[in-house]
């Protein structure tokens, strides 16, 4: 059993990583981008993509396709999602917009690419790290790493620095951010670039393990948002914390009753704490004075 709690850890911090970067959109912006699996499902295909070219070192590759991916999140919002931004955030279109992106690039990447699987030639590691206790394979164990680093330099971005204070801002008063020189729009692209760059990289690693494909997309928004939503959407520290809990979960209940049921009993604890606690787990309850 030790084994599904090491592995769904693993995946988990894929999952964390996307969650992180649903609730930083939604912390700033009041927006999630319904898109983001196939947004790794892009940066994965551009890194297979850079992977012919051979005088470029493996890191170089996996940051250039970050980069790449991180121009298309920001023009995502720009262009796509910022007309329907308000500070109350009851404007919805956004939601149809990027649920319409998501069914839209599914398409283009199935016609132009194929269905098939296809191996990721570099950023891989064969083979299984055995920890004495229980073993998990190597790109697993580098997925993880690698998902946590970067989940953990967000959070600290986002909590511990005057950027982090700046998104904040914009996300409680667009006009007073704006009345003191902050720029909403310049701040939305931004949460979305750190997103999409994030997604682009852990998404790249994770088909390292299972292959480059078109239908990425689905396999990791709907675990992702999950994450999210049990960690609270308003807490990247708890969106880390739930996308890890989903993973494990999701493992162990695979491990006990099937494929089937480790796919449900994340629903299901959405679904409860969406009843019991709207706010998530780990997320402040926030009290509005009228």
């Amino acid at each position: 059993m030790l084994d599904q709690i090491l592995v769904g850890a693993a995946i988990g911090c894929l999952y964390a990583l996307i969650a992180q970067g649903f609730a930083l959109t939604f912390r700033t912006t009041h927006t999630m981008n319904f898109a983001t699996g196939e947004i790794g499902a892009i940066g994965a295909f551009v890194a297979l993509g850079l992977a012919g070219v051979g005088w470029l070192p493996a890191p170089a590759k996996l940051a250039a396709a970050a980069i790449i991916v991180a121009l298309v999140g920001a023009v995502v919002f720009a262009v796509l999602i910022r007309p329907f931004v308000t500070n109350d955030g009851h404007d919805a279109r956004w939601l149809l917009v990027t649920v319409a992106l998501s069914l839209v690039a599914v398409d283009l990447l199935r016609n132009s690419q194929g269905t098939q699987h296809r191996p990721l030639d570099f950023a891989r590691l064969d083979g299984v790290l055995s920890l004495g206790f229980a073993q998990v394979p190597k790109q697993l164990a580098l997925l993880a790493v690698v998902c946590l680093a970067l989940g953990i330099a967000i959070a600290l971005l986002v909590t511990r620095t005057g950027l982090g204070v700046r998104m904040r801002a914009v996300a409680e008063d667009t006009e007073t951010a704006g009345l003191v020189g902050i720029d909403a729009r310049r701040m939305g692209m931004l949460s979305y670039a750190i997103g999409s760059a994030a997604v682009a990289v852990g998404a790249t690693l994770w088909t390292g393990y299972v292959g480059v494909f078109p239908d990425i997309g689905p396999l990791l928004l709907v675990p992702a948002f999950a994450g999210a939503v049990i960690g609270g959407l308003i807490s990247v520290w708890g969106a880390l914390a739930g996308g890890v809990l989903y993973g494990i979960a999701e493992q162990l209940f695979a491990h006990w009753f099937g494929a089937t049921a480790g796919g449900v009993i994340g629903l299901v604890a959405v679904v409860g704490v969406l009843v019991l606690r709207p706010e998530g787990l780990f997320a402040r309850r926030v009290e509005v004075k009228v």
